[in-house]
C-alpha cells in the first residue's frame, strides 16, 4: 500500500431537525455572532422566525449579514468591518457555498491586523500566506454542492476582464462545527438542486480519478456516487423531493470537500475558475455543463496513452459509471464511455442552463483554455483538447 494522508473533518451532526441544536452551540463558542446568510430565501421561510428564537433563548445577539452571489474580496472586507465594530466572537453561515465562503472568510479576517483580505489570496501579487488565527465558525449548508463546509479554503470571485477567483487557505479554517439538516434543504428550487448537484458529483470524480486518492477515500467517494446516482435527479424534481433523497445529497456533498482537500481536482475545475472569473456564472453551472464533455476528452487522451498509464485511470471511470447507474460494463474501455454517456444525458435532463445565456462566446474559449489548470487532471491535455470540451460544452 502506498503512503498516504487523509485530512480530518470537524464535529458533524446530519438529520432533520439538526437545525434547533444550533443556538445552542454557537452560544458555546461566543455570544456575539455575525450571522451569514444568502439572499431572502432562509427569511422567507418558517425557520428563520425558528432560528430567531432559538438564539434568543440561547442569549445569542446577532448581526446579518447577506450574501447574494460569489463573494469577492471588498464584500469580505465590507463585512470585516461592520462586524468588528459589532465585536463579533463567532460567525455562522448559513446558505449555499457562496455563503458558507464568505463565513469562512470573514471568521479568517476578523482577528487580522491588515487592510483587505487581497493580502492572503493565493497567487495575487504581493500576497503573503495566512497566519492560521481565525474566529470559530459554524457552517449550516442549505445546498448540496461546493462541499465548502469540509474544506479549509474559501474562495473570492473578482469579475471581469481582469478578474480573479483566488483561495484564502489554511488548514485551520474547516468549520468548528457541522449541520447538514435535509429540512433546510428540502424545496430548494430544481435549477439550483441541479447546479449545486453536478458541482457535487464532480467534485467526487475528479478526486477520485488522482493518484492522491487514498484507499478510505477511494471508499467515501464510491459511496457517495452510489447515493448521488440514486438521488440526484429526485432532488430536482419537486414530484419526488423527499428527506431521503436530499439528506444522501448532503452527506456527498460534505464528502466531495473531504475528497478534493485530500487529493485534488481536475480538469473542469481547471475550467471553473477563468470562466467563474469573467462572466457571473455560478460554479455549479460551469461544471454541469462541461463534465460531460471533460470526462469524453480524457477518455479519448487516455486512449492514446501506455497501458501502464491509463489502465488504472479507466477502471475508475468504469468504476464510477458503475456507482452512478448500477450498471455493469463488459471491460472498462465500455465503462468508461458509458460515464461520458450517462454525464452527457444527466446534463441534457437536469435543468441547468446553457453556457451561452451568461454571456459566453465562441470567442473566449481559446483564452479561457489559455488560463486553464492542467496540474491535477489524470491526462495532460493539449490547448486544441481544452477548447474542445468548451465547444462541446457550449
Amino acid at each position: 500500500m502506498k503512503p498516504f494522508q487523509l485530512h480530518g473533518w470537524p464535529p458533524l451532526r446530519l438529520g432533520p431537525g439538526v437545525r434547533r441544536t444550533i443556538a445552542t452551540t454557537v452560544a458555546r463558542w461566543g455570544k456575539r455572532c455575525a450571522l451569514v446568510t444568502g439572499g431572502s430565501h432562509l427569511q422567507a421561510s418558517p425557520h428563520w422566525d425558528e432560528l430567531q428564537a432559538d438564539f434568543i433563548a440561547a442569549g445569542v445577539i446577532f448581526h446579518p449579514i447577506s450574501v447574494s452571489q460569489e463573494p469577492s474580496p471588498d464584500q469580505i472586507d465590507t463585512a470585516c468591518s461592520a462586524m468588528r465594530a459589532f465585536e463579533a466572537q463567532t460567525v455562522v453561515a448559513i446558505g449555499g457555498g457562496s455563503v458558507l465562503d464568505a463565513g469562512k472568510a470573514i471568521a479568517a479576517m476578523l482577528p487580522q491586523k491588515v487592510d483587505s483580505v487581497r493580502t492572503y489570496l493565493e497567487g495575487l501579487p504581493g500576497s503573503i500566506p495566512f497566519p492560521g488565527t481565525h474566529l470559530p465558525w459554524i457552517a449550516v449548508p442549505t445546498t448540496s454542492g461546493t462541499g465548502s463546509e469540509m474544506t479549509h479554503n474559501a474562495v473570492l470571485t473578482q469579475l471581469g476582464v481582469t478578474g480573479f477567483k483566488r483561495s484564502l487557505r489554511h488548514p485551520n479554517l474547516i468549520a468548528c462545527e457541522v449541520f447538514l439538516d435535509p429540512e433546510l434543504m428540502l424545496g430548494c428550487p430544481p435549477g439550483i438542486s441541479a447546479a449545486c448537484g453536478m458541482d457535487t458529483l464532480t467534485q467526487l470524480l475528479e478526486p477520485y480519478l488522482s493518484p492522491r486518492c487514498s484507499p478510505p477515500l477511494t471508499a467515501l467517494i464510491e459511496d457517495a456516487l452510489t447515493k448521488v446516482g440514486k438521488s440526484l435527479p429526485k432532488v430536482c424534481d419537486p414530484r419526488t423531493d423527499s428527506l431521503a433523497d436530499r439528506s444522501h445529497m448532503a452527506y456527498a456533498s460534505a464528502i466531495s470537500g473531504v475528497a478534493l482537500s485530500n487529493a485534488g481536482l481536475g480538469i473542469v475545475h481547471g475550467i471553473a475558475s477563468p470562466l467563474g472569473a469573467l462572466l457571473p456564472i455560478p460554479h455549479g453551472v460551469i461544471c454541469g455543463r462541461t463534465v460531460a464533455a471533460a470526462t469524453s476528452v480524457n477518455t479519448k487522451a487516455l486512449a492514446q496513452e501506455s497501458p501502464e498509464t491509463s489502465k488504472g485511470v479507466l477502471h475508475r471511470l468504469a468504476r464510477a459509471a458503475f456507482c452512478l447507474t448500477g450498471q455493469p460494463c463488459a471491460n472498462i474501455h465500455e465503462g468508461a464511455n458509458h460515464l461520458g454517456q450517462y454525464l452527457k444525458l444527466l446534463t441534457h435532463t437536469l435543468p441547468i442552463p446553457p453556457l451561452p445565456s451568461f454571456g459566453f462566446a465562441a470567442p473566449d474559449w481559446t483564452t479561457i483554455a489559455a488560463k486553464t489548470s492542467n496540474r491535477d487532471n489524470p491526462v495532460q491535455l493539449s490547448h486544441h483538447q481544452i477548447c474542445t470540451i468548451l465547444e462541446e460544452s457550449w
